[in-house]
């Protein structure tokens, strides 16, 4: 029965989004000018706007990821969260209501002081975070945007609890608070192949062909002559 009703949510809410790219959507998900491409997975309670989901993407339970551009066969695990916008700590108070001209409560009169690194981020073409492909960030890591957009590269994993504050390298695995890399997925020369290879632009008849080497570094490598 619940199998069932799953299934009939999963409808309604690719009728009211207007999705008919095999994508799966669960109870609960906010989904506001998104880009979906196919098969991708929102979880329960997701929470995705104004965001471009490359295909083979899932997100877990309660993943709030605003004004993000997300890679093709990433793993996103449940209560990952972006955490953007900064506040003056020079300034005599840090409230928005003395700096930012779209205040939205009190009476005070329309400040002219400005907000330096709050401009910078309002100017980045509304791109909070860019996270690469095949990128797996584990439950209830925080993205962390400051001065700029955030970007997580290829193939970079990122540890259960982690807060990213800086941008992660390809293939790097991070972890702790603040998060900092604690070592690489393959040896340099390697990661420079895998990146060239470009592996996750290629279509399905290549990967259900190839993905028998996926297992395998050397044997993946050697379809690319690399």
């Amino acid at each position: 029965m619940k199998k069932i009703i799953k299934k009939f949510i999963n409808i309604i809410l690719r009728i009211k989004y207007n999705i008919n790219n095999n994508c799966y959507i669960e109870e609960n998900v906010k989904l506001l000018h998104t880009k979906l491409q196919k098969n991708i997975i929102l979880s329960k309670g997701c929470n995705v706007v104004c965001s471009d989901i490359g295909c083979y993407t899932y997100l877990g339970e309660e993943t709030y990821l605003p004004y993000c551009k997300i890679g093709k066969f990433c793993s996103i695990a449940p209560n990952v969260r972006l955490a953007a916008g900064l506040h003056p700590m020079t300034f005599i108070s840090t409230h928005p209501v003395f700096y930012n001209q779209y205040k939205k409560a009190g009476n005070i009169e329309k400040t002219h002081i400005e907000f330096e690194t709050l401009k910078k981020l309002e100017d980045s073409d509304n791109l909070l975070c860019e996270i690469g492909n095949d990128v797996w960030i584990a439950t209830n890591a925080l993205l962390v945007c400051g001065k700029a957009p955030l970007h997580i590269g290829n193939g970079a994993i990122i540890a259960a609890g982690a807060v990213v504050t800086k941008n992660v390298p390809p293939y790097a695995i991070v972890m702790g608070v603040p998060a900092k890399i604690v070592g690489y997925r393959f040896q340099e020369d390697i990661i420079k192949k895998i990146n060239a290879s470009e592996w996750w632009e290629k279509d399905e008849e290549w990967l259900n062909k190839n993905c028998h080497t996926f297992n395998d570094v050397n044997e993946f490598l050697k379809l690319f002559e690399l």
